[in-house]
């Protein structure tokens, strides 16, 4: 199977500008199975963004907000 335009590489998901380090990692982590089985999956700085905020309340354009999230309350 030609697997040559499937990119699985890691992306910051906007972890380089917020604490969304979980939600970023969830994402890659998501990429990385779907190559393995021949695929790619859409996902975007803003997936994880909104992931982010939903699951750790942080507001978006609220930067006093961006507290991170405590990993198995994120996973959860």
């Amino acid at each position: 199977m030609d697997r040559s335009h499937i990119d699985p590489g890691v992306l910051m998901f906007g972890n380089d500008m917020l604490s969304d380090c979980t939600a970023a990692g969830l994402l890659n982590h998501a990429r990385a199975v779907a190559a393995l089985g021949g695929y790619q999956i859409e996902a975007d700085t803003g997936d994880a963004i909104r992931f982010y905020a939903e699951s750790t309340g942080y507001v978006p354009g609220q930067p006093r907000t961006d507290q991170g999230g405590v990993e198995v309350d994120v996973l959860a």
